[in-house]
């Protein structure tokens, strides 16, 4: 789909008076993609590229990706397809060679793959662009569609820099989206951004006695964390918040060089800020979060 005008949302209402006052200025970031691109979730090609390491010694600095897709009935047939962005040659992803790229999942209500980078780098050593295409015959009626680029990386430390990787386990029922009854889906997604800033939260239970001195009942520290992305297009956005932030669990790793160290750490959001530029469909966002175990507690007999 092709905007071919974007309308302002926010415009000017106020009114005010001049005043002679230093002005000052804000970089917006840039979008290094076409900015009037929009993508279906999760699968259309829209160009956006995301990064997939491979070569680390740590499970951590290795990525995977996962292919997830509903049967409308159960004689639907799906296919999927590795396809080398540099010569657009494809190669078919079978249950049967899955030891070569990762792992199949097929049953009555879903059809998914899980590729393993470091397994797809070591099988088909060179790639260095890829995205997947999958086709699904309902009825009769065939549907295809794309997925976004991945660029494959040799891991460094240099090379993560400025990424984070949120990682999440689905199960249950999502409304209006994906059926993971019965099952637990593995997801893996790797942004431009930031996770950190640790914010401890005292939580007091107190009473006062005869004489009006506030005696402890129970303490407690719970701590919040904040994810900042960088521009990022709605699809991925909406697999981000729509999927991933209703997960049975999510953990994320920070990869900034200058940052404390976040790995694996296991989190519930707590709230969504967006933030959105004219003439721009991208968009970056601020999602806040909390520990999942909150076990810092401090109770009187």
């Amino acid at each position: 789909m092709i905007i071919q005008q974007v309308p302002n949302f926010r415009p000017q209402k106020e009114t005010g008076q001049a005043a002679k006052i230093k002005a000052v200025t804000k970089a917006i970031p840039t979008a290094p993609l076409d900015p009037y691109c929009l993508c279906d979730l999760g699968l259309k090609e829209c160009n956006y590229t995301e990064p997939a390491f491979y070569g680390g010694a740590n499970e951590y600095e290795n990525d995977y990706t996962s292919i997830f897709v509903n049967k409308v009935s159960q004689s639907d047939t799906i296919k999927f397809y590795l396809i080398n962005v540099e010569n657009e040659e494809e190669t078919e992803l079978v249950e049967i060679e899955q030891g070569l790229f990762g792992e199949y999942f097929n049953n009555a209500t879903f059809t998914g793959v899980r590729v393993d980078f470091n397994l797809l780098h070591t099988s088909f050593d060179d790639l260095r662009k890829v995205k997947f295409k999958i086709e699904q015959t309902v009825f009769g009626t065939e549907i295809i569609e794309e997925s976004h680029e991945f660029e494959l990386i040799k891991w460094s430390l240099e090379r993560a820099n400025g990424t984070v990787r949120i990682e999440t386990i689905n199960s249950g029922r999502i409304e209006s989206g994906n059926d993971y009854e019965n099952y637990k889906w593995r997801r893996s997604v790797r942004l431009q951004g930031f996770f950190g800033r640790e914010t401890p939260t005292i939580n007091t239970d107190n009473y006062q006695d005869g004489e009006r001195r506030i005696k402890q009942i129970q303490d407690s520290i719970t701590n919040e964390y904040t994810l900042e992305t960088e521009l990022i297009p709605n699809q991925i956005f909406k697999g981000l918040i729509f999927n991933d932030m209703l997960a049975n669990e999510i953990f994320i790793s920070d990869y900034n060089i200058k940052n404390a160290n976040y790995k694996g750490v296991a989190v519930v959001p707590l709230s969504v800020s967006s933030n959105y530029y004219e003439k721009n469909v991208f968009g970056s966002y601020e999602i806040t979060f909390t520990d999942r175990k909150q076990n810092i507690v401090k109770r009187n007999k």
